[in-house]
């Protein structure tokens, strides 16, 4: 799968329907908990549903996803995890399709 695969994957029906759901039973950032309705005033953005890895893409559990604020996501994002996740999820995503 590549980023722009990864990306309609986000914007499916699938995803959205399973986000929505994650979001409904943890209305605040799982990190730092702030409040659905405290992230969209003061940060601007909804709560993130955070893949925590990408072996379960498609077929996600609770135990595989976290809620997020925009800041805490950014931060588990871009401070030093970036570049690993980014290769984490492409061998995830490998070691996937060649199970199938």
């Amino acid at each position: 799968m590549i980023r722009t695969e990864y990306e309609r994957y986000l914007q499916g029906s699938h995803w959205q329907e399973f986000r929505n759901y994650v979001i409904r039973l943890h209305p605040s950032c799982q990190r730092c908990r702030m409040s659905r309705e405290m992230a969209l005033e003061h940060l601007g953005q909804d709560l993130n549903v955070h893949h925590r890895h990408y072996k379960t893409l498609g077929c996600e559990s609770l135990q595989d996803v976290e809620v997020l604020c925009r800041r805490c996501h950014e931060e588990e994002t871009f401070h030093g995890q970036f570049w690993v996740t980014l290769g984490e999820m492409y061998a995830d995503m490998q070691a996937t399709k060649a199970g199938r």
